[in-house]
């Protein structure tokens, strides 16, 4: 009598994490088809590229391969493993126009510099911004202020790799001084 190993297939199960954070894959997640007579499988070793805190979104969905079934009376079966997929979701980034002032009758030139970040990781960095105001014209009127700095069209490296929020500025206009 001949007795054949029974078909067992292992798939990885499908996991996701967010750009910046490293994710250990445990060696739970899985789902086994084709256990018989109360045999068990207690842990599969699990790995995937887009477990790392660089993994970039781009690269999302990356393949969670599943390894090394460890249980009860495994050598009974003919083990086959399935892949899972890791997302990698966007991180969230804010970049902020700094408030800024001049006075009435000057105009000013937002600089694409004058903003703040929070958010960034892995060395990614915003190396500039688009920053408009309807008060940086000479003529825009102290009766108007303060006026919003609308911040948008970040460029920097890594930014793929985000979803990114603008948050507006102020523009205070103070009198021009005037003798008579």
């Amino acid at each position: 009598l001949t007795v054949n190993p029974a078909g067992l297939t292992i798939t990885a199960t499908a996991q996701s994490k967010t750009y910046g954070q490293a994710l250990t894959l445990g060696t739970t997640a899985f789902t086994a088809t084709g256990l018989v007579n109360g045999d068990t499988i207690t842990n599969v070793t699990l790995t995937s590229p887009g477990a790392a805190a660089i993994a970039p979104a781009s690269g999302s969905p990356y393949v969670i391969t599943a390894s090394a079934a460890l249980g009860t009376d495994l050598g009974n079966y003919a083990i086959s493993y399935q892949t899972g997929t890791l997302t990698v979701n966007p991180a969230g980034l804010t970049i902020t126009a700094t408030a800024q002032s001049k006075a009435y009758g000057q105009a000013l030139t937002l600089s694409t510099m004058a903003f703040t970040t929070t958010g960034p990781v892995n060395g990614d960095t915003v190396t500039s911004v688009t920053l408009t105001s309807s008060g940086a014209v000479a003529t825009a009127a102290v009766s108007g202020s303060p006026y919003v700095i609308s911040a948008g069209a970040g460029v920097g490296t890594g930014l793929g790799n985000y979803t990114i929020f603008y948050v507006d500025g102020a523009l205070t206009v103070s009198q021009a001084p005037l003798t008579i």
